[in-house]
């Protein structure tokens, strides 16, 4: 499956305002995936659509003006790999720096944040993210406690009355959002609404 990712807009626009990027022609994108290990299943995606999303946005002329340049890196969705690709990319110069898999992203953000490098995360677990206290990443997605109830009744709304069972994978993100949909789909009673 192809994603684009148009929340990237927002984060590359929220980034151009910082001082140092106004001087620069292009803007560097660290991107870490899992493209190896036990997530790469996600990492062609990833890669893929990040790629479109820039090239879609450089095609309409970049963002105010400048074009977007993305390197990509296999952070193995492991956290030691995540804290070598930041250093890397933090070597390299980048502009911003993106991680898509939660155990790299959690361990790869305080290097950005003593860098004082932006960081746009999909995949930390928002909890574990805002316990940093860290103030360089911008978070994209909703986290489990209101994925749950929009997924909950979105298959509650489709399969009422019927028997379902969920696979998943057993990674804390998986489990607590299979946990919560769950809890979500009994406490609506299946509610048809």
């Amino acid at each position: 499956m192809i994603v684009r990712l148009p929340a990237l807009m927002a984060f590359f626009l929220m980034a151009l305002s910082v001082p140092a990027l106004a001087a620069e022609d292009a803007v560097t994108l660290g991107i870490g995936a899992p493209l190896s290990g036990a997530g790469a299943m996600y990492g062609p995606d990833v890669k893929t659509g990040v790629e479109l999303a820039v090239e879609d946005i450089n095609a309409q002329g970049g963002v105010l003006g400048k074009k977007l340049k993305p390197v990509f890196e296999d952070d193995v969705c492991d956290p030691k790999t995540g804290v070598v690709v930041a250093n890397r990319f933090i070597s390299m110069g980048i502009d911003m720096a993106a991680h898509f898999c939660g155990p790299a992203c959690l361990a790869a953000a305080p290097v950005y944040a003593e860098e004082n490098v932006l960081m746009l995360t999909a995949a930390c677990s928002p909890p574990q993210l805002t316990s940093m206290g860290l103030q360089n990443i911008a978070r994209v997605y909703l986290g489990n406690e209101k994925q749950s109830p929009a997924l909950a009744k979105l298959i509650g709304g489709h399969f009422a009355g019927k028997k379902l069972g969920f696979v998943f994978s057993t990674d804390s993100y998986s489990q607590s959002l299979a946990d919560g949909i769950t809890e979500e789909l009994k406490k609506n009673l299946w509610d048809r609404s």
